[in-house]
């Protein structure tokens, strides 16, 4: 993690036990969704090509089953850049489709009202 993760994380997980959730770090995209089955070969390698290498900082899940509850997207200075902006925009889609929730927010946020709100 760089040290602002670090420093969100920190102030995060004060948040996430007080609501009870369980807290991923740098969960891959691969681990959250999977290509279609029915692509194979070259078509599968095509599309898992594009979700393997990229992570979302935070998973919130259900602590006894890892139910995921919403993701957490730590928004810096590097998301001003159009190659990022392009890459989340990219994941958010994927994400969306899939069924979950994808919060972008800031380290100055207030965690334990976002939270509150998200599991309402």
């Amino acid at each position: 993690m760089t040290k602002p993760e670090w420093s969100f994380y920190k102030r995060l997980k004060a948040a996430a036990d007080r609501h009870h959730l369980h807290i991923l770090a740098k969960v891959r995209l691969a681990d959250l969704v999977q290509v279609e089955p029915y692509y194979t070969g070259l078509a599968f390698e095509k599309y898992f090509s594009k979700i393997k290498a990229k992570h979302v900082d935070f998973v919130l899940c259900n602590p006894e089953n890892l139910a995921v509850r919403f993701i957490l997207e730590l928004e810096d200075s590097s998301h001003y850049d159009a190659a990022r902006a392009k890459r989340d925009d990219f994941v958010d889609k994927v994400l969306k489709k899939c069924g979950y929730r994808v919060i972008h927010t800031y380290g100055d946020a207030n965690l334990e009202e976002l939270i509150e709100r998200l599991i309402r």
